[in-house]
């Protein structure tokens, strides 16, 4: 009797060693299949920004109409100073003392494309129309800080990366 028991014990550890495995097993399978899935999602190629792309406001005019149905008008001269080609810029403007800024261009989120890119040394005049909307941020004469960051196309993708080097210029908007 007692071998019988003992024969029976055997067989029941057999049996939870071979379902603590196949656990295991299962386990590692679906962690590999979950990673295999989740590294198709995942973009390969992330567009960067070289160190040495770089603009500067060359120069700029801000004009405020009188009455609230006239847009505000922004020239700005944009001189690429750095050592690579600018293919886009972000522009936005604000208060000096807010720390977010508006894009200048919200349809495109403050994108700007520079058509053909702008080349090292060369610049680029623009006019920009501010609406009289509630979102602009020109209402009335004064201080406003314009921060111009520029952008590089990545030619595999399409996409443009953002630089980290934010040019921003205090400006009086008359």
């Amino acid at each position: 009797m007692k071998m019988k028991s003992l024969f029976q014990q055997h067989k029941k550890g057999v049996s939870e060693v071979i379902s603590y495995s196949l656990l295991i097993v299962i386990a590692v399978i679906v962690s590999v299949l979950v990673y295999s899935f989740l590294k198709l999602y995942i973009p390969k190629d992330k567009p960067e920004c070289l160190d040495d792309v770089s603009l500067m406001i060359q120069d700029y005019s801000c004009y405020v109409n009188k009455t609230d149905s006239d847009p505000t008008n922004i020239t700005l001269s944009l001189l690429n100073n750095g050592r690579f080609k600018v293919d886009a810029a972000y522009i936005r403007i604000g208060k000096s003392d807010r720390t977010t800024k508006t894009w200048i261009n919200p349809e495109n989120k403050g994108l700007f494309s520079f058509a053909p890119p702008l080349m090292p040394g060369s610049y680029e005049r623009r006019n920009y129309t501010l609406s009289s909307l509630s979102n602009n941020p020109v209402k009335s004469s004064g201080n406003y800080i314009l921060e111009v960051q520029p952008s590089v196309k990545d030619k595999k993708t399409g996409k443009f990366a953002a630089c980290t080097n934010i040019v921003q210029q205090t400006i009086t908007c008359t």
